[in-house]
């Protein structure tokens, strides 16, 4: 499976029929002033103007690698748009795993530059979000690293299995929503159900 021909055919599925309104409902841990509820402020134009990007998890609520209980909860992703990403998915993986070793780790030892990123993923309900810039093959690329919720009733089994996630970007808008189970490609939704992208 070549993850760009999924994501663009993915992308081709939304143009076609693009999803004017969803109904997405506050999980009981999550109020108004939470910064995680501006997705439900942004929700109609990241479903308007909304392109596919490839996301890559690098935490998330370990309730949602579960069936049950059937709660929506908060994760952790990178995600880009720069198109050097579709073609070297791994450039995600490498920063999702240098993030996360930087968990618990006294911010004495962690280098400066990623001092704010550390306290982020060691603090799991941090709410920042940043730009990360990383070289790929003399090129600088641009990875968003923020927090999203990740809705269940979005993703094909209603729980985590895979590592990337398929999501809608639009530049209005700092929050991503996870593209609807129904524009995922079979060979991707079958890859992700065992954990294989």
């Amino acid at each position: 499976m070549v993850l760009k021909e999924e994501l663009q055919a993915m992308q081709e599925r939304y143009n076609k029929n693009p999803w004017h309104d969803m109904a997405l409902y506050a999980p009981p841990w999550l109020n108004k002033h939470d910064r995680l509820w501006r997705v439900f402020e942004d929700k109609s134009v990241l479903l308007k103007e909304g392109k596919v990007a490839l996301a890559r998890v690098v935490q998330a609520n370990e309730i949602l690698f579960r069936f049950s209980p059937r709660l929506d909860c908060p994760a952790q992703i990178v995600y880009s748009t720069d198109p050097v990403v579709l073609e070297h998915p791994a450039i995600l993986t490498n920063m999702a795993t240098k993030i996360y070793s930087y968990k618990n780790k006294p911010l004495e030892d962690v280098p400066e530059t990623w001092r704010q990123v550390a306290s982020c993923v060691t603090d799991e309900h941090s709410r920042a979000s940043f730009s990360i810039y990383t070289e790929y093959d003399g090129q600088t690329v641009e990875l968003q690293f923020i927090p999203i919720i990740v809705f269940r009733n979005l993703l094909p089994w209603g729980k985590l299995c895979g590592n990337y996630l398929p999501v809608l970007t639009a530049p209005e808008s700092k929050m991503v929503l996870i593209l609807p189970k129904k524009y995922w490609t079979w060979k991707f939704k079958s890859a992700w159900s065992i954990g294989l992208t």
